[in-house]
Parts: C-alpha cells; sequence; structure tokens
C-alpha cells in the first residue's frame, strides 16, 4: 500500500504518472483483498466498518483518477471504451467486489490515457 501514495507514482494530485500508474492501482487491489479478507475473518483485527470505510477511501479516489482520465481523452474509441470499464467498475462496487472494481477503474485509466 506504500506503492499508492509514493509521489514518484503521481504527477499531481489528480493525475497517475503514465509509466508507473498501473503498480498505483496493483497496489491498491491487493490492500483491498486484503481488507477483504479482513472483513470475512470474524476475528479481524479492526471492525468491519472500519475496513469497509478503509476500501472506500482507496477505491473511491481511484475511480475520480480514471473518471479524469477519461474527460481528457480525445480519442472517442477510447472515450467509450474507458466510460465501458468506469461503468463495469461501479457494477463491481454495487455487487460488493471493490477489488474487482479496482480492476476495471486500471482498465479505465490506462485506455483513457492511450495516445
Amino acid at each position: 500500500m506504500n506503492n499508492v501514495v509514493r509521489a514518484t507514482y503521481w504527477q499531481n494530485n489528480s493525475h497517475l504518472r503514465t509509466n508507473t500508474g498501473g503498480t498505483v492501482f496493483n497496489e491498491a487491489k491487493t490492500a483491498v483483498s486484503d481488507l477483504l479478507a479482513i472483513i470475512k475473518d470474524t476475528h479481524g483485527p479492526v471492525s468491519d466498518s472500519t475496513a469497509q470505510g478503509l476500501i472506500n477511501s482507496i477505491v473511491n479516489p481511484l475511480r475520480k483518477v480514471a473518471t479524469i482520465a477519461i474527460g481528457e481523452a480525445h480519442k472517442p474509441s477510447n472515450i467509450n471504451q474507458a466510460n465501458s470499464e468506469l461503468s463495469k467498475g461501479d457494477a463491481s462496487v454495487a455487487a460488493g467486489k471493490p477489488d474487482d472494481a479496482v480492476g476495471h477503474y486500471k482498465n479505465a485509466w490506462a485506455t483513457a490515457i492511450q495516445g
């Protein structure tokens, strides 16, 4: 999770560097998966609500990063594909699968920043 906040992966508060941004999503997905395991463990080190709050604090900003990238994209085909991935991510969140959502948000971001 330390990599997610590492300044070298970010251009600014809302833009990941294109060559290292994927690492942020990968690390975030691992962290979310670990937090989901804590929720499933009846004897976890933190309450379910605390773990869920942490998950939300990881997933929501990554969705925002993807949304910003889509808003700045220029190729209509990339925008459509990225929006499709964003919708899949939102559906994953609604289905209680935030780890899958991070993967879709990563795909949305990666598609949006292409040429």
